[in-house]
């Protein structure tokens, strides 16, 4: 499967998700383990705490899967994981 066309359409970001790379490094947080995401070209000077789980559903972010209904099923089948529908959506988003 390859990557969608370079499109400036919103919906394309939600349709096709790619993750750039990142500077993802571990760390606890009142107990629990989470991931710090940090842009490494400074695009974005934001910087997100996400927890450990949602890892699985980071990689497979690569622009190659068309909605959240084939990143559900990636999950399904690469990990065993069952995420719902609105939960990745709302991620994606």
């Amino acid at each position: 499967m390859t990557s969608p066309k370079a499109s400036h359409d919103p919906a394309d970001a939600l349709r096709f998700p790619l993750l750039r790379p990142l500077d993802v490094r571990p760390l606890t947080h009142e107990g629990r383990p989470y991931l710090w995401l940090r842009d490494p070209l400074a695009l974005s000077d934001g910087m997100v705490l996400v927890p450990q789980a949602v890892a699985p559903l980071l990689g497979l972010l690569d622009g190659t899967r068309d909605d959240a209904r084939a990143i559900q099923a990636s999950l399904a089948v690469r990990h065993g994981l069952r995420v719902a529908i609105p939960q990745i959506e709302q991620l994606l988003a």
